[in-house]
C-alpha cells in the first residue's frame, strides 16, 4: 500500500475534525452575540448562560 493511502484516513479525520471545530465556534460566536445583544435590550433574563452551549 502506498504511503500516501495509508496516511488518508488520518487526513480525512482530521479535515472533518478540523471542520466540526470550525463549525463549532461559529455557532457559538453567533449564540454569545444574540445573548450579549438581548442582553442590551434587557430580554436576557430568563435565558440560560453561555456556559449551557458548551455542555450540550
Amino acid at each position: 500500500m502506498p504511503p500516501h493511502l495509508a496516511i488518508s484516513p488520518y487526513y480525512v479525520g482530521f479535515q472533518q475534525y478540523r471542520r466540526l471545530l470550525r463549525d463549532s465556534v461559529f455557532r457559538h460566536s453567533i449564540l454569545n452575540t444574540f445573548e450579549i445583544r438581548s442582553m442590551w435590550t434587557g430580554r436576557a433574563a430568563g435565558r440560560p448562560s453561555s456556559g449551557c452551549w458548551y455542555r450540550s
